[in-house]
C-alpha cells in the first residue's frame, strides 16, 4: 500500500538531523500505529491506516522525534504529553481550516528562507 499522499516526503529535518519516514506493516508486527526510533532517526507509520489516521499518527511521531532530539536521545518522554499535544494539533488542524490558510498562505508550508548550503 502506498503512503496517503503521493508527494509525502520520505525524510524530515528535525533540528539539523535527517529523519526517515517509512510506511510499513507496523500494526501487525508490533501492535503500534506508529513508532519513532532515535537511534536510527526513523519514523515508522502503519501503511494500513486510513489516510487521516496516518497523518495524525505522523504528527504524533514527529512530536516524539522533536522531544527526543531536544533531549538528546532521552526517550523517557511522557507519552501522555505527546499524545495530548498531537491530538490537540490534529483537532485544531481539522476544525480550523481558516487558521491553517492564514498560517500557510497560498499553500506555502515553509514561510522561512531555505537554509544556506555550504559548498
Amino acid at each position: 500500500m502506498s503512503s496517503p499522499i503521493a508527494t509525502i516526503p520520505t525524510t524530515v529535518d528535525i533540528f539539523g538531523s535527517t529523519w526517515r519516514i517509512v510506511f510499513c506493516d507496523l500494526l501487525t508486527t508490533s501492535g503500534n500505529l506508529g513508532m519513532s526510533h532515535s537511534d536510527t532517526q526513523t519514523i515508522r507509520i502503519d501503511e494500513g491506516l486510513a489516510p487521516g489516521q496516518q497523518r495524525e499518527t505522523l504528527i504524533h511521531e514527529l512530536i516524539h522525534a522533536i522531544i527526543c532530539s531536544i533531549l538528546d536521545g532521552d526517550n523517557r518522554t511522557e507519552h501522555s504529553i505527546v499524545y495530548t499535544t498531537s491530538q490537540g494539533l490534529w483537532h485544531v488542524y481539522v476544525h480550523n481550516p481558516e487558521l491553517w490558510a492564514w498560517l500557510f498562505p497560498g499553500g506555502d508550508v515553509c514561510l522561512c528562507p531555505a537554509p544556506e548550503t555550504t559548498s
